[in-house]
């Protein structure tokens, strides 16, 4: 029995209004359309025949229904005024992905101002740091600027790579980062899985530092105060009763005291009284 399966537009991303995602979309949609035999048609390599176009404009209208359940809302009709799924995905690509040096340039940003914080996931972060690093990587493949010319090179190192991972690491592994470097462990495909193996003893190292600190319940990691809603109930907030139990042991202390402490009444008979006395006059 052939194996069938039949594509679902809606397990895709959708490209947003403002196309913050474009480059995950771009690669999820080239997929797509390779998989329904479109790809020619989006990419403009198959261009519609003078005769016997009928087949040609069948499989154009098909990428041209899948482009609009790909797309935002507000896009649509920037797929709808064009002939040609390819005349619609030159567009998208043109709006949200043009080939400039300073989008190499905020990349490349993005990726080096990129930071590990202790408590955070550290698989999310590896897995950030991968798409950022891919994405930088095809914007410098498929530019002609003189940039992104300038910032290839790099990507073709794993070395490289493993560096500017370990650079997004926290002060608190340094450590881990020295007992890679003695073992000569340098490119992020051998960094990547040592890293995973130390993740959890990491966090406990952190844990325990921290505990150490004797930071209070009700105050979070931060030094902030919590919510109104988890402090109340802490054990500071639930004194009222332990207060007026020792105000009352207190009072009953002092009453005892007084009343049947004969040591204390001795003490306080013992005290010279002042008299009153005439104030000399003054000499005039």
């Amino acid at each position: 029995m052939a194996f069938q399966f039949e594509l679902d537009p809606n397990s895709l991303p959708k490209l947003t209004a403002n196309g913050d995602n474009f480059i995950a979309w771009r690669s999820a949609w080239l997929i797509a359309f390779k998989f329904a035999k479109l790809e020619e048609i989006v990419s403009g390599k198959s261009q519609r025949p003078a005769t016997e176009y009928e087949q040609w404009d069948y499989k154009n209208t098909k990428a041209q229904v899948i482009l609009l359940m790909a797309v935002d809302k507000e896009l649509t009709i920037h797929v709808t005024t064009r002939d040609t799924a390819h005349q619609a995905w030159t567009y998208l690509t043109s709006r949200f992905d043009r080939d400039t040096g300073s989008t190499a340039i905020q990349l490349f940003k993005v990726l080096s101002n990129l930071r590990y914080h202790d408590g955070e996931n550290l698989r999310a972060h590896i897995d950030k740091f991968n798409y950022l690093w891919n994405r930088l990587d095809n914007r410098c493949l498929s530019s002609t600027h003189s940039v992104a010319k300038a910032i290839k090179p790099i990507f073709a190192s794993d070395e490289v790579k493993g560096s500017f991972f370990l650079a997004t690491l926290p002060d608190t592994m340094d450590h881990i980062v020295d007992n890679l470097s003695t073992w000569q462990i340098t490119t992020f495909q051998d960094i990547e899985p040592k890293i995973m193996d130390l993740a959890e003893k990491h966090t406990i190292e952190v844990d325990s530092a921290n505990a150490t600190r004797r930071t209070p319940t009700w105050l979070r990691s931060d030094g902030c105060a919590r919510p109104e809603k988890e402090m109340f109930g802490h054990e500071w907030f639930e004194m009222r009763l332990f207060d007026e139990e020792e105000k009352s042991v207190e009072e009953d202390a002092s009453t005892k005291s007084f009343t049947n402490g004969p040591r204390i009444q001795e003490w306080l008979s013992m005290i010279p009284v002042p008299t009153t006395q005439a104030r000399p006059p003054l000499d005039e």
